[in-house]
C-alpha cells in the first residue's frame, strides 16, 4: 500500500509540474502571447522614441503621457488595423506616426486566428536630461543700417 501511495503522489507531482507548461503551450497555439506582443513592439521602440522627440521639438512645453493604441494582427503576422484609443497629446503628426509605426510591426506568422489588442499603452516620457538638441534655427533678419549723415551713393554729389 505504501508503494501505491508513493506512485500516486509522484504521478500527481508530475501532472502538476507539466500542467502549467501544457496550458501555456495551449494558449500559444490559440492566440498571440503577451511576450510575443511586447517583443514585436519593443523591436520598433526606437521609432516610437524618435516620433516623441520630434513632437517635443514642435511642442517644447509638452510633458510625458500615455498613448493607447488598438491594433489587429493577421495570422501571417502583419498588422492590418491600428487606431488611437486615447492620447493626451492632441498632435495629429505624432499620432499618425505612431499608427504608421504600428502598421510596420511584424509578428511571427502562425496558424492562429486574427488577434485584436483593444488597447496597448505606450508611455512617453521626457528625456532624463530634459535638454533636447536644438531645432533648426530660423534665419535672423539683418540688422538695421546705422543712422548717420545721409550720403549719396554717387561720390561727389553730396
Amino acid at each position: 500500500m505504501n508503494l501505491l501511495v508513493r506512485l500516486l503522489w509522484l504521478g500527481l507531482l508530475a501532472l502538476l509540474a507539466a500542467g502549467p507548461v501544457a496550458a501555456q503551450d495551449d494558449i500559444r497555439a490559440l492566440t498571440r502571447t503577451k511576450e510575443e506582443i511586447q517583443a514585436a513592439i519593443g523591436a520598433g521602440g526606437a521609432g516610437f522614441g524618435r516620433l516623441f522627440l520630434d513632437y517635443l521639438r514642435r511642442q517644447p512645453q509638452a510633458s510625458s503621457g500615455r498613448l493607447v493604441v488598438s491594433f489587429t494582427v493577421a495570422p501571417d503576422g502583419q498588422v492590418t488595423e491600428a487606431a488611437i484609443v486615447s492620447s493626451p497629446f492632441a498632435d495629429p503628426e505624432l499620432e499618425a506616426g505612431v499608427l504608421a509605426q504600428f502598421r510596420q510591426l511584424r509578428f511571427e506568422g502562425r496558424q492562429v486566428p486574427e488577434f485584436t489588442h483593444p488597447g496597448f499603452p505606450l508611455y512617453f516620457a521626457l528625456p532624463r536630461s530634459s535638454v533636447l538638441p536644438p531645432a533648426p534655427a530660423a534665419k535672423a533678419a539683418p540688422p538695421p543700417p546705422e543712422q548717420g549723415p545721409k550720403q549719396s551713393p554717387v561720390q561727389g554729389w553730396e
